[in-house]
């Protein structure tokens, strides 16, 4: 999945740590300030894209789809009778297929967790930005 304009700044914000800056807000002006260049749409695009992200709803929404899937395999092991070979290996596999589709969503949800780091200190500077009148105005 191709991250847009807010999710490459947290990127870039969670790359750099901080480490060059004395705090987050300072450093996440600065990467801001480099990348709308005083164009009111980028503002507007990011402002709208951070507000947007909600880390906490995908999270939750591939939570769901974890304790679906898990309940449909548990149906459908539960259905298969019998302890022969053949049965143990559908039982084997189905339970194989749970525990990747678990490993995804987990990798998934970890993938995208710098936003949620990032997020409200983007949506606080962007904030600010938009209250500063001179900010938006050309040179």
């Amino acid at each position: 999945m191709k991250r847009n304009t807010f999710e490459e700044i947290c990127y870039q914000l969670n790359k750099c740590n901080c480490t060059c800056k004395s705090n987050k807000i300072t450093c996440v002006r600065e990467v801001l300030d480099d990348k709308i260049k005083k164009d009111h749409n980028e503002f507007l695009k990011i402002k709208a894209e951070a507000r947007a992200s909600d880390i906490n709803g995908f999270t939750k929404i591939m939570l769901s789809y974890c304790a679906i899937l898990i309940a449909i395999i548990s149906v459908f092991i539960g259905t298969i009778e019998g302890n022969d070979p053949a049965s143990l290996i559908e039982k084997g596999i189905m339970l194989l297929i749970a525990v990747v589709f678990v490993i995804h969503c987990i990798r998934e949800t970890i993938k995208w967790s710098f936003t949620r780091t990032w997020r409200e200190y983007v949506i606080v500077v962007l904030e600010e930005m938009e209250k500063d009148e001179d900010y938006f105005k050309k040179d």
